[in-house]
């Protein structure tokens, strides 16, 4: 039994991937459905995805992202969509980065 467990921790830890944290903070975004793909193309082309999508009357996405990227990230999506997205700052959260 022991020896059958440690071939499954060892199997496990060959196959995990290590990462670290970072500070993050959770970003909202409400918008037109029209600047949905501009906004996913913007997130894309920095490695980012929203947790959470909602499909109402608007659109609203949620994401974690880094402290140090937020403000890039806000002037992007704001040029992108020409201002017509609403961005809102949540609370702060753990990033794991791998």
């Amino acid at each position: 039994l022991v020896r059958a467990y440690t071939q499954a921790v060892k199997a496990g830890l060959e196959n995990s991937i290590i990462g670290r944290t970072s500070q993050g903070q959770w970003l909202e975004i409400i918008a037109d459905y029209n600047d949905v793909g501009k906004i996913q193309y913007c997130l894309r082309q920095k490695g980012l995805e929203a947790e959470n999508t909602e499909y109402t009357a608007d659109v609203t996405m949620n994401l974690r992202i880094r402290t140090d990227e937020i403000e890039a990230v806000e002037k992007e999506l704001t040029e992108a969509t020409a201002g017509r997205c609403l961005l809102t700052r949540g609370d702060f959260a753990e990033i794991v980065i791998i």
